[in-house]
């Protein structure tokens, strides 16, 4: 009888999906407040003020502004990149008899 891994496709794929998601979530602030210092004209301004002008401009909300289209991207991207990451260290493992010292 061959056993089974919690770790089928779907499950690597949805963690992977996850992940991204996370990723993205937690970034995109930064990404924002980055592209608005380097379009500040040659002033050099700190982040802090760059992240006060953002919140006054559009509220909290004005930091997410793009999140869509890098959910789009990133998701379907780290989806992929975990199911494939697991399944070639899972290949590699049997190949080797079992052995899982990648870790």
């Amino acid at each position: 009888a061959r056993e089974r891994s919690v770790e089928g496709a779907p499950t690597l794929f949805f963690a992977g999906g996850l992940a991204g998601a996370v990723e993205v979530c937690a970034v995109q602030p930064l990404d924002m407040l980055k592209t608005r210092a380097q379009l500040s004209s040659g002033r050099s301004v700190g982040i802090f003020a760059h992240l006060n002008e953002v919140v006054a401009e559009g509220g909290v909300v004005l930091l997410y502004r793009g999140l869509v289209p890098e959910l789009l991207c990133g998701v379907p991207k780290s989806s992929v990149m975990f199911a494939a990451y697991a399944s070639a260290r899972r290949l590699i493992a049997r190949a080797r008899g079992g052995l899982d010292d990648c870790a």
